[in-house]
């Protein structure tokens, strides 16, 4: 059966998902960033288990990385 498709896209919405895209953003960057001020605080006893410590975090994040 064809069929035809129709887009509407109108500014309003786009601003709308501009603004949650950007919220979304600063909320979880800001999260990132307090688990890494967490691993921060953390006390090792050797240079490689910072090493080690600091590529796990890095691994795990999506938006600060």
């Amino acid at each position: 059966m064809p069929q035809r498709w129709l887009l509407v896209r109108s500014e309003q919405a786009t601003k709308r998902e501009q603004q949650a895209v950007t919220k979304n953003l600063v909320k979880n960057g800001t999260l990132e960033l307090k688990q890494f001020q967490q691993l921060c605080k953390k006390r090792f006893a050797y240079q490689q288990d910072v090493e080690q410590a600091l590529a796990e975090f890095s691994r795990g994040l999506a938006y600060c990385g």
